[in-house]
């Protein structure tokens, strides 16, 4: 009997809607998979999203599941990982990645998917379309052993630019990006840091510490890393901020040795990471 799967699907640019459709049982040689977790491209997505995919690069820029044409309606994505529900009994079960849109449910060929080895967690898995051209940047560059090596843009895939290179014997890498909020993290992820330490005098703290703590949950170092507030900051904001995630708030009159005293003491009841 056929199931109902709910998917997204670009209707018009610049408009998105939810629709059901009909997905028929998994033929042999197929599986059926529900979605756990499926990421988006804010790059690609984003342009899909808003009609903006140059006709010249129709067939270049579409994706292997894609259901629908450029530029509208289309459904379009590429990070999605999910639990096989049918399928060959070694399949039964298992979490996989698929190159798949946003959908509920779907079937693909066996060979659309890839199992996730048993320590990494699904919702990391979506980070694996990123992590590909991550790898294909690094191999496009050929970065040689000793190389100095400069990686514009802290996103996510910046990011694992940034990480594979730095797996090379003898690079030195940088991560730069104009935006604040990520040059913060990507200079705490290059130097492997153990507090990052933000004093703000613009009165900006209640939008810019949520954005470096949502960028630290993208590079997974929130919680390993204290994060400490200073600055102009009223004293009506300090405990939102506490709650947000932010460690500690010093205000602006808090003696540097004081500061320094505290740093201390919070890195070593923190203990080794």
């Amino acid at each position: 009997m056929p199931l109902d799967a709910r998917a997204f699907w670009v209707a018009a640019p610049g408009r998105g809607e939810i629709r059901t459709e009909p997905i028929a049982p998994p033929a042999s040689g197929e599986v059926l998979v529900r979605t756990l977790f499926s990421g988006i491209s804010r790059g690609t997505e984003s342009l899909v999203f808003r009609g903006r995919v140059p006709p010249s690069e129709f067939e270049r820029m579409r994706a292997p599941f894609q259901g629908g044409r450029f530029p509208a309606p289309v459904k379009y994505g590429y990070a999605s990982v999910g639990e096989v529900e049918e399928g060959p009994p070694e399949l039964k079960g298992r979490v996989v990645f698929t190159l798949y849109p946003h959908q509920t449910r779907y079937v693909v060929p066996v060979t659309a998917v890839h199992l996730l080895p048993a320590n990494t967690p699904p919702n990391r898995a979506v980070l694996a379309a990123n992590l590909e051209t991550a790898i294909n940047g690094v191999w496009d560059a050929r970065p040689l052993v000793g190389d100095r090596v400069s990686i514009i843009g802290a996103g996510a895939v910046g990011c694992m630019t940034a990480w594979l290179v730095s797996r090379m014997p003898g690079c030195e890498v940088e991560l730069v990006d104009k935006n604040p909020a990520r040059e913060v993290v990507a200079t705490a992820s290059q130097e492997d840091v153990d507090v990052i330490g933000v004093s703000l005098l613009s009165g900006a703290h209640m939008a810019l510490f949520p954005r470096i703590i949502d960028l630290m949950k993208e590079q997974e170092i929130f919680g390993e890393h204290l994060l400490l507030g200073g600055g102009v900051i009223p004293d009506e904001d300090v405990e939102e901020l506490k709650q947000m995630g932010v460690d500690e708030i010093m205000g602006q009159d808090t003696p540097p040795d004081a500061i320094v005293d505290l740093v201390r003491s919070m890195v070593a009841e923190r203990g080794v990471r």
